[in-house]
């Protein structure tokens, strides 16, 4: 299938693992030219780049950067610029989810807190996030999805 995305750069968070990485290789096949956003997981994120270039990608190139450190979004977007060239395409696919509260003091861990709702929340608000974005991207031609 064509979609027209040979050459174009697209960024794709969250792309280490799971639904981020099967998106990046999809991208990869139709020739597109990935960065793959992760936080922690270097070895892995390398390992999609390098598998990207075996699905037909003629740029892979994994980019680390943290949600919750905003520099760190900023100096991957220039990194993806100087090195694979503009920004045309965003898919966020990375949740974060504050680990820093100390053992037993975390909202979702309160009695009688539902399973998983700070999961559903932190999704909810990243599909509000893109919402968002798509409207003021879309007048610099970059598609966002999630």
């Amino acid at each position: 299938m064509d979609l027209g995305l040979d050459q174009k750069v697209v960024f794709v968070t969250g792309a280490s693992s799971g639904i981020g990485r099967a998106t990046t290789l999809t991208f990869a096949e139709e020739g597109a030219r990935v960065a793959i956003g992760s936080h922690t997981n270097e070895s892995a994120a390398r390992a999609v780049a390098d598998t990207a270039v075996e699905h037909g990608s003629t740029g892979a190139l994994p980019v680390q950067l943290d949600l919750a450190d905003p520099p760190t979004l900023e100096h991957a977007v220039e990194v993806i610029r100087a090195t694979l060239g503009p920004l045309q395409v965003l898919v966020n696919c990375a949740v974060w989810s504050p680990e820093w509260q100390p053992e037993g003091e975390r909202f979702e861990e309160a009695p009688g807190f539902p399973a998983n709702v700070s999961y559903g929340a932190a999704k909810a608000g990243r599909h509000g996030l893109t919402r968002f974005m798509s409207r003021e991207l879309a007048r610099a031609g970059i598609l966002t999805t999630s």
